[in-house]
Parts: C-alpha cells; structure tokens; sequence
C-alpha cells in the first residue's frame, strides 16, 4: 500500500523470488508437489494471494505488467494458480484496461489450463 510504485513493484517482486524459492527448496524432486505442511501450504496460498492482487489490482499498469510477467516466468506456481480461486482472479487481467497486462493474462491461463482444463 505503498504510493511509490517502484517499491509497490519490488515488494511484489521480491515476494515472487522469494516465494519460490520456498517452493522449490520444498519439493520432492522433478514435477512433484511440495511438501509443505499444512501451516506451509496455507502461507503459500495467503501470499500467492497477495501477489495476485497486485498482479490484478495495482492502480500503475506497468506494476501489473511486472508482477503478472513474473508469475508467467516462475512456474513453480502453477499447481496454486490452477485452483479455481486463483484463475477466478487471473481471469480479471483478462479485462484489464491495458493490452500487454490482458496479454500476458493470456498467455497464463493458456499455460494452466493443461492442469485444470475444465475450469479454464
């Protein structure tokens, strides 16, 4: 809730990195699920959460653009962006007001429906 957006987008980005790295220090091996516990998996979800309402929310586009680039660079999210709550927010970029956040929006959904197809 920052009025600089230079520090609304590095907060968020930083979050991202860090956030996958929690993951990825987690995970039982290639292409298997992370074994947080139950207290881990809920952190997770609660800050991907965060992210994505920047990624969605952020009055400065190009903040928008950043964060919802990153999610597309970092796939170490999916498994969490598939739920239906995540892709519900998702699908709000695919209204946003500028073209390359709607892209990129795009491009992301089109990236987790091989995960869950019946709800994109």
């Amino acid at each position: 809730d920052d009025r600089d957006k230079s520090r609304r987008e590095k907060a968020a980005l930083t979050s991202v990195v860090l956030l996958e790295n929690c993951l990825l220090l987690n995970r039982g091996g290639p292409g298997r699920a992370a074994a947080l516990s139950k207290e881990g998996q809920g952190a997770v979800e609660l800050v991907l959460a965060k992210i994505l309402v920047v990624a969605i929310a952020d009055v400065d586009a190009m903040v928008r653009l950043a964060v919802l680039g990153a999610l597309v660079k970092h796939t170490a999210f999916d498994a969490h962006l598939s739920q239906a709550d995540a892709l519900r927010a998702l699908f709000v970029s695919l209204h946003d007001v500028s073209h390359p956040v709607r892209a990129l929006g795009v491009q992301l959904a089109g990236r987790l429906s091989r995960r869950n197809p019946a709800y994109v």
